[in-house]
């Protein structure tokens, strides 16, 4: 049996005959909601950001699904720092003004937003990230090997350049959040940090966390898996053999195969369908990350102050 809803799609906004008082209110309040997150598809989308970020990813996973040309940069323009510093992604839409904010840029794209309850259970996903510093040099060399997207030789490496900065700044900001417990736990920890993704997929009849097709949270949550196959961290090898987790598997399959061409994926070293990793940058732009990385650090009185400063104004202007 068809719902009210599907009855009359957006845009027929006659009373559904046949539906209750009720059934009528709620489709009216998700219409509104569908129409406040719906938009024209851009015909570009301007991105700064680096993909080992879940929330880049995610932004880039929604650019995937509703295929829109995009360009990603990996250092933000001058008035994107001056504002926000290197906080990412931002998102800059058929020329539009930048905006912050995964879920919110997801918006513009025609996606609808995600409740309380998922939201924390995305960020306890992602906290087993900070491992990802357990190894400086190795953290800093991957961030070496990121790609920028950038049309120009000249472009791409000053973006490789600056970009040293915001490993230094995303490497402090992770040794804060390493000092929360939570973040550090043993296999059984990680393994409930997932269960509640497990239990959603048991009660939905598609593919996807969302659905037939995948939404916000399977962007978000494919985004804290991309992250931690960039430098793997302990939460991959739960997700590989967890007896708990069969339907995650299942699902990181179904993602995988869903987007065979993006150029994004470092999960398919670690789960089934295979996939190469993304493209490195050119041994040109690896120098010039290299060389802004011993500029960044010879000048650590500085650079330190300033990567701290623009942490202190995120939390204080609650840009995340």
């Amino acid at each position: 049996m068809r719902g009210c809803g599907d009855q009359y799609p957006v845009g027929k906004m006659d009373s559904p005959p046949g539906c209750t008082a009720l059934e009528i209110v709620m489709f009216l309040d998700k219409t509104i909601a569908t129409l406040g997150c719906m938009t024209d598809l851009p015909h570009h989308v301007l991105v700064y950001g680096g993909d080992h970020s879940p929330w880049v990813q995610t932004v880039l996973l929604g650019i995937a699904e509703r295929n829109i040309p995009y360009t990603i940069i990996t250092a933000p323009p001058f008035n994107v720092f001056n504002r926000w510093g290197v906080l990412m992604p931002a998102a800059r839409i058929d020329g539009q003004s930048w905006m912050l904010q995964s879920e919110a840029i997801l918006c513009e794209l025609g996606f609808e937003q995600i409740g309380r309850d998922d939201k924390r259970a995305i960020i306890r996903s992602a906290r087993g990230g900070v491992h990802r510093i357990d190894s400086a040099r190795r953290f800093w060399r991957e961030w070496s090997l990121v790609r920028d997207g950038a049309p120009g030789f000249l472009s791409r490496s000053k973006h490789s350049f600056f970009r040293a900065f915001s490993v230094l700044y995303f490497h402090l900001a992770l040794s804060q959040l390493s000092r929360d417990p939570r973040s550090r736990t043993d296999t059984k920890g990680y393994e409930r940090q997932f269960l509640y993704w497990e239990e959603q997929l048991t009660q939905i009849e598609g593919a996807f966390i969302d659905g037939e097709k995948p939404g916000t949270r399977d962007f978000m949550l494919f985004g804290v898996l991309q992250c931690h196959a960039s430098i793997e961290v302990p939460p991959v090898a739960v997700l590989q053999t967890s007896q708990a987790l069969p339907m995650l598997r299942g699902w990181i399959a179904a993602m995988q195969n869903r987007y065979p061409e993006y150029h994004h994926l470092y999960s398919g070293t670690y789960f089934e369908p295979a996939r190469s990793k993304p493209e490195e940058a050119s041994v040109i732009e690896q120098v010039a990350f290299w060389l802004g990385s011993v500029v960044v650090l010879l000048a650590f009185p500085l650079t330190v102050p300033l990567a701290l400063h623009y942490q202190k104004k995120v939390r204080r202007e609650k840009l995340i």
